[in-house]
Order: C-alpha cells, then sequence, then structure tokens
C-alpha cells in the first residue's frame, strides 16, 4: 500500500559551510540571508553484531506470531538490539522490508521505535540488514519509458516517484520547480497511480496531456490553492499505454523497497544512490543541492 506523507513540519536549524555558486545563484529561498548551508556527513546505521538465527515459530510468541500469520509475513531474521530485553524481528511481504520488535516479557511493538538521540530504529535497521538494493539497476526500468516527465537543464539529478493525489508531493514538486527555474535542480518525474481511481485518472490525463510538464505544473498549483484538478484533467480514457507506463512505474516503486510517496533518488557528493521515502522538507532538498553546487565549484 503507498503512503502519502504529511508535508513536514519540523523546525528549521541554521546550517553553517555553504559556499554560494558565483555563476549560478540559487533562489532567495534556498538559504536565507546571512545564512549558509552544510553538507550533513552521512549517518552511519548501528552494527549489531549479535544476530540471531531465525527462532522456530513456537518461539516467536503468541503475539508475533500472530501478527506474521495474519498480515501475511516472511520472516527474514530475528536479532539482537542494544536496548535491554528487546528483540528485532526484519520481516519482508511483497518486496518490502519492515522491523518488528518483541520484548522479553511478550509485548510486540509494531511502528516507530526511536533510539535516546531520536533516531528511529525501524528506518535504521532495515538499512543496516536488508538485502542491499542496485538501486541503478533498478532504475534501468524507467529507461526506455516515454512517460517520465523532465524538467531542468541543469544542476544536481533527482528522480522522483509522485502520486498526483499526495499533497506531499504537490509540496515537492512546487519546491523543485523553482529550482529547477533557477537551473540548479533537473528532476525526473515518474508518474504513479497507487491511492485510488482518483491518483490513477490524474496520472493519466497529466501524462496524456499535449504538454504532460505544463500539466503537472498546473496541478502543483491547483493543489497549493486548494482548487483540485483542472476540468480539463479530469476523466480521460486511460490508454494501454499509460497503463503499461503506470505499471512499470509501480514495479520500480515495489522494486526499491518504497511505500511513501513521494520516493526520492539521486547520487549524494559520494556518489552513492540514496533512495529516500517520503519528503522530508525544502530545507533539506535545498541542503543536497547545495552540496552538490558546492562539490562542482571545488571539482
Amino acid at each position: 500500500m503507498l503512503i502519502a506523507t504529511p508535508p513536514p513540519t519540523a523546525t528549521p536549524v541554521p546550517r553553517e559551510g555553504y559556499a554560494r555558486n558565483p555563476l549560478t545563484e540559487l533562489p532567495d529561498k534556498v538559504v536565507p540571508k546571512g545564512q549558509s548551508a552544510a553538507v550533513s556527513a552521512p549517518v552511519t546505521p548501528p552494527v549489531i553484531t549479535v544476530p540471531v538465527a531465525v527462532p522456530d515459530e513456537d518461539q516467536l510468541g503468541p503475539a508475533l506470531s500472530a501478527m506474521i500469520e495474519r498480515n501475511g509475513l516472511e520472516l527474514v531474521e530475528s536479532f539482537k538490539t542494544p536496548a535491554e530485553g528487546l528483540t528485532g524481528h526484519l520481516t519482508l511481504k511483497n518486496g518490502q522490508y519492515d522491523v518488528l520488535f518483541t520484548t522479553d516479557n511478550g509485548y510486540l511493538i509494531s511502528g516507530a521505535v526511536l533510539s535516546p538521540d531520536g533516531r528511529n530504529l525501524v528506518s535504521d535497521y532495515i538499512a543496516a540488514r536488508a538485502p542491499v538494493k542496485d538501486v541503478t539497476q533498478i532504475m534501468q526500468a524507467l529507461d526506455a519509458s516515454k512517460h517520465i516527465i523532465e524538467v531542468g537543464a541543469e544542476g544536481l539529478l533527482l528522480t522522483a516517484m509522485i502520486d498526483p493525489d499526495c499533497a506531499a508531493c504537490s509540496e515537492f514538486g512546487r519546491r523543485a520547480l523553482t529550482l529547477a527555474e533557477a537551473g540548479v535542480l533537473r528532476v525526473r518525474f515518474v508518474m504513479l497511480g497507487a491511492l485510488g481511481a482518483r491518483s490513477m485518472q490524474q496520472a493519466a490525463a497529466i501524462l496524456q496531456a499535449p504538454n504532460p510538464a505544463q500539466a503537472l505544473a498546473q496541478h502543483f498549483e491547483g493543489n497549493e490553492a486548494d482548487a483540485g484538478t483542472p476540468a480539463a484533467m479530469t476523466d480521460p480514457a486511460i490508454t494501454a499505454e499509460t497503463q503499461a507506463a503506470l505499471d512499470v512505474h509501480q514495479g520500480v516503486m515495489t522494486a526499491l523497497s518504497s511505500s511513501a510517496a513521494p520516493t526520492l533518488v539521486y547520487r549524494d557528493t559520494e556518489g552513492r544512490d540514496q533512495v529516500v521515502s517520503g519528503w522530508p522538507g525544502s530545507l533539506w532538498l535545498d541542503r543536497i543541492v547545495a552540496a552538490h553546487i558546492t562539490t562542482e565549484i571545488r571539482n
């Protein structure tokens, strides 16, 4: 199931050390006057050195066993965590990894578990323990698609998998278009229609419009004004070609083990492919664009 992430509400944190590009200035919103942005060092997921074998079903406890059976989960492995009495369980369903936790006294924890320093252990353990995916190979499935909406000519290349019925996707899209117009970001918009019949119709309408990029921009602005979808973009007859493209796009999402919209794929300044599920916010996007510009200047 695709999850449309809500727009972020975190308070911005002042940043330091960003040198503006003298050749290509970012728009004012990227870095407020008097402030500069630094490239955050990559965070290393926790290293778990005491893995244990997958226990027999009768050793899982009734709560975890019921969860696995009820939801059709595959238990990949169980492992000890640094938290006393807390065991993690890596699960898999339809290509999507998740982590459940059980306590020594039989409680089951499903959802975010935060470390004392505020890190989401579910995300960290998935990153540390799930099989590493060849993101470049997965994304090659999009290379032959004629239904990718590309904007921008220069700057960091970012592939954004978005659902038109997702408010966070529209918020991302508005900021991304601003940066693209400024010449510091290139975006490949990959349409999804996973949030229901309405989003499928909207995705098809955008892709089948005479000018898909213009239709997408109008859609972003319509969502901002809460005006809905333009009348000319409603209820199209979805062609077989468009449906096939949307199926390919959804297949890429599954292969990436992402279930949140937007899903953002880019290559960081160290040359590593990054997959971000959900919309971290405009400051995050500004920061990775600034990091790219700084690297280009240094090189």
